[in-house]
């Protein structure tokens, strides 16, 4: 009699079906994660990432080669992981978990169709590739803002800010960058350009942490950084940036002569508004 492999076994599912489960799953794991106390987070989030993982792999299953064990699983792990953390900032009661429990399950279901059509995608092209790679890329924004904000939020020191924003970067940028075109092995000049953006959103983070503006505002701007960059590097890689290397340099010029005195602007409106409040509290 031969043995049954556990990959067999649920290859005889639909992978429709085995995306309904796995979300079904996640969704149960996420919720069940939520009744723990924050001070329990070192503890619940390990093992809500290793469920996750494999929840994850049998979704998908079929394919998985090489970095694709990694570079396919780090988008929804991420977006758990940091939409697990942003709950903890918002009232703890069913009226806010049973809403963000939805919108979970409805990401993570389209974030599960996305790495399987990427998955797909290093064999063979799909229609659906550009549809898939637009949520990918939305969903990588939207979990680096929550994930930035997560961390501002603690009130750590800047270098432990820029540390932890490049290091936290850097899974989201490589995975994006891979995902413009999707391949067994990965290249080298994606590994330096997703360095280099993490570098980027880590000094902005380190800057930001001396001006005194809530930590939302500077994840927006982290955010609009990563955003823009990483746009760039995809049109780069397509071939579609610029027809000379003149145009570049003159665009990144542009963009240093024309940040610099916003930055300048934005920190000369803090002082003002901090010192506002200081004679303000004296009068008083």
């Amino acid at each position: 009699m031969k043995a049954i492999s556990i990959p067999s076994l649920l290859g005889r599912i639909g992978k429709r079906q085995r995306f309904i489960l796995s979300t079904a799953l996640a969704t149960i794991c996420f919720i069940s994660a939520s009744f723990n106390s924050f001070s329990h987070i070192p503890f619940v989030l390990p093992i809500l990432m290793v469920l996750l993982y494999g929840l994850i792999w049998i979704a998908i299953l079929e394919g998985i080669h090489r970095l694709e064990w990694f570079l396919l699983f780090i988008v929804p792990l991420y977006f758990t992981v940091s939409l697990f953390l942003f709950y903890y900032f918002l009232p703890q009661r069913w009226l806010t978990r049973l809403p963000l429990a939805l919108i979970y399950s409805v990401s993570f279901y389209a974030l599960l169709l996305c790495q399987n059509i990427f998955n797909v995608g290093v064999e063979k092209s799909l229609q659906l590739f550009r549809a898939a790679f637009a949520v990918n890329y939305l969903y990588v924004t939207i979990t680096l803002f929550l994930i930035t904000s997560s961390i501002l939020s603690f009130g750590l020191p800047f270098y432990a800010n820029g540390v932890l924003l490049f290091l936290c970067t850097f899974p989201l940028a490589l995975q994006f960058l891979w995902s413009v075109n999707p391949e067994e092995q990965l290249e080298k000049q994606l590994i330096y350009m997703a360095c280099g953006i993490a570098i980027l959103v880590g000094e902005v983070g380190w800057f930001l942490s001396f001006i005194p503006v809530n930590s939302s505002i500077i994840a927006l701007v982290a955010t609009g950084v990563f955003y823009s960059v990483s746009g760039l590097s995809q049109a780069y890689l397509l071939d579609r940036l610029f027809s000379a290397k003149d145009e570049g340099i003159c665009l990144c010029a542009h963009l240093c002569t024309s940040l610099v005195p916003t930055l300048y602007q934005v920190v000369g409106i803090c002082v003002t508004f901090s010192d506002v409040q200081e004679s303000m509290l004296s009068y008083y």
